[in-house]
């Protein structure tokens, strides 16, 4: 799959330690966010299944002022770049959920795929795989990292499926690594790219779109 980068203004503007760049796939385009743009549109998605937040540190949120505020506070951390995903075959294109570069770390040339989430629906899985697809060209590709990774709950048993099916591998766990917005706590688990796989982890990723759309 080829992918197009869009320059999309200063690393100030977008508080972020990297150039951000509107990313486009064949069916997918991600778009970073701007809170006083882009967190209604984001909202009105989440609302239709905020259960997709159970497994993020900061929980689910029960209203438009609540999920804005924690958008907000992605968006203050430099070391993060929050995406909006559009369906570029819907007219207008319709937002599908959102994902985030975190742990942006220049001087070691790495960052991690997190904080997914989308609309549940038949192409559900093809959505996962491009969107993962954009953000490792982006970030072995375009910013010549050399590591990105992939951490989630260790209960969050699908996204640990989904890591390995995408390519990642396992690395472990990181235990008591977090607590809950409701007080439990959290053991990572952590998986990556690395860019000496990354052309092996590419080639499956376009064999698996060809795949899908026969």
């Amino acid at each position: 799959m080829k992918v197009q980068y869009t320059a999309e203004g200063s690393k100030e503007k977008y508080n972020t330690l990297i150039d951000p760049y509107v990313l486009e796939g064949d069916n997918l385009k991600l778009v970073p966010v701007l809170i006083e743009r882009d967190a209604k549109v984001l909202y009105d998605t989440y609302s239709q299944n905020p259960e997709t937040f159970q497994y993020f540190p900061d929980g689910p949120a029960s209203s438009f002022e609540e999920f804005k505020k924690i958008y907000t506070s992605f968006h203050e951390d430099a070391t993060r770049l929050t995406f909006t995903v559009y369906d570029k075959n819907s007219t207008p294109e319709r937002c599908i959920g959102s994902v985030q570069l975190l742990e942006i770390t220049p001087s070691h040339k790495r960052t991690e795929i997190g904080s997914i989430w989308i609309t549940p629906s038949m192409r559900g899985t093809y959505a996962l795989m491009e969107i993962n697809y954009l953000l490792l060209a982006y970030g072995f590709d375009k910013l010549q990292y050399r590591r990105v990774q992939w951490k989630t709950h260790h209960n969050n048993i699908p996204s640990q499926k989904a890591a390995i099916k995408l390519g990642f591998t396992l690395e472990g766990t990181l235990r008591n690594h977090i607590i809950m917005y409701d007080g439990t706590t959290r053991h990572s688990v952590y998986y990556s790219v690395i860019e000496e796989d990354w052309p092996q982890v590419k080639d499956g990723l376009d064999a698996k779109l060809v795949a899908f759309k026969q």
